[in-house]
């Protein structure tokens, strides 16, 4: 196998799950650096992400929860098929509504905390194959890229007091 090639190695769920940074670990509280690496390291890091998210059967996982320090995350969709969509770069351009609902956190296991969050967001982002989106959420899919969107800038309001 060439050494450009993405390489795999079969890890079980509680594998994957252990590579999950938890809440003492500083990569999380520290604001990400866009991501500018190559098409190679975007793959490796975003089938990272799913990898471990699948494991976890998580709503979404940011870059920094499992150990890298770049504006990614992946969010968890199931609208009649599971899809894992990748977000490089996210910004959200705007939100409107208001939501309240419980949250939890991969990072901060068997905590949850109500919060107020947007009910719809507008996000611009680059996809997994490099193309640049503008695309409308709602409901539970807006309330998890706002909490990875917080990973991103270092924070989670899961665990703060």
């Amino acid at each position: 196998m060439s050494q450009n090639k993405l390489k795999l190695r079969r890890r079980s769920d509680a594998q994957l799950c252990a590579l999950i940074r938890k809440f003492s670990d500083p990569i999380l509280k520290q604001a990400c650096t866009p991501f500018q690496d190559s098409d190679e390291e975007k793959a490796r890091i975003g089938h990272e992400m799913c990898s471990v998210l699948r494991a976890a059967k998580g709503a979404g996982i940011a870059a920094p929860q499992v150990g890298f320090a770049v504006r990614a995350f992946v969010l968890h969709r199931v609208n009649g098929y599971i899809a894992y969509q990748e977000f490089w770069n996210p910004t959200i351009l705007q939100s409107s509504g208001i939501e309240v609902a419980k949250e939890g956190c991969l990072s901060y296991p068997g905590i949850w905390k109500e919060l107020v969050r947007a009910a719809e967001v507008l996000v611009e982002y680059e996809n997994a194959a490099g193309e640049m989106r503008t695309e409308s959420f709602r409901d539970f899919d807006a309330r998890v890229i706002q909490h990875e969107m917080d990973h991103l800038e270092g924070k989670c309001r899961i665990g703060e007091k």
